[in-house]
């Protein structure tokens, strides 16, 4: 009798665990959007990294800064993407302390915001923005290029903007990538050339990229070159020489990033 309860008992737990087996593979999958709003991951701010490049002088930054405004053709997935550009070329142009040249981006990244419909309270913070401009506060207007930066993604994120949330993203990477390539390269220094070495933004960047399941997006000329182009961009980026990049190196990420850039500003 004794034997025959714990045989039973076991084929009761051997049932148990079948049963809640079947009923694990019959859960439904996650969608698309369950997936993307947990596994899409923010980028450090460029300003934190450039720290990396304290050698350098206000008028290297600005050498860096074009005076031609960067913009994309009014359409709001490539007016994201102007938006990262500009958020970047902001910080440079805080480095530089080039207050005419910061007045211009201010003014552009909120005309971009209001573009592609961020909130009405972080386009008040824009005001602000200008505020640090006219007064010259350097140091308060980096802090508030970051915190704009953060401001605008949230809303993009919070509202499941997720696509202008990727593209913001790869705009700012991709400026920021080109202008460091180019400003270790025209003051070049060995030790100081592994700024571009950053393999953790590199993948998340790359991992929210392969996200986005918008097929306007997927199937455009501008973001076929992106995938073509960072794919490119990665090799070189672990391609190290003595743990370092040379000059060539930096020169091949300078003119993929630049690629990818005059892509969104295509017709």
């Amino acid at each position: 009798m004794k034997r025959f309860l714990i045989v039973t008992l076991i084929l009761v737990v051997i049932s148990t665990l079948i049963v809640g087996c079947k009923n694990k593979q019959k859960l439904p999958p996650k969608t698309a959007e369950e997936v993307t709003d947990y596994y899409l991951v923010p980028l450090p701010s460029l300003s934190s990294i450039l720290s990396g490049l304290d050698f350098l002088k206000n008028a290297d930054y600005d050498k860096a800064v074009s005076k031609d405004i960067y913009q994309s053709e009014k359409e709001v997935y490539k007016t994201s993407f102007a938006l990262g550009v500009l958020t970047a070329d902001g910080v440079l142009a805080v480095k530089a302390k080039n207050k005419t040249k910061l007045m211009a981006i201010s003014t552009a990244m909120i005309e971009d915001s209001k573009f592609i419909g961020i909130d009405e309270n972080i386009l008040k913070f824009a005001d602000e923005l200008q505020g640090y401009v006219k007064s010259e506060d350097w140091k308060n207007l980096e802090l508030a290029l970051d915190k704009y930066k953060i401001d605008v993604e949230s809303s993009l994120f919070e509202t499941k903007r997720y696509d202008l949330f990727t593209l913001m993203q790869l705009g700012g990477w991709t400026e920021g990538l080109n202008r460091m390539s180019y400003l270790v390269n025209t003051n070049y220094k060995a030790d100081k050339s592994t700024i571009v070495d950053q393999k953790g933004i590199l993948n998340e960047l790359i991992d929210n990229m392969n996200k986005l399941t918008n097929e306007n997006i997927i199937k455009s000329d501008y973001y076929i070159v992106s995938k073509t182009n960072y794919a490119k961009i990665k090799q070189v980026i672990y391609a190290p020489t003595a743990g370092s990049y040379t000059k060539e190196q930096l020169d091949e990420l300078n003119k993929l990033t630049q690629e990818i850039k005059d892509a969104y500003q295509a017709k």
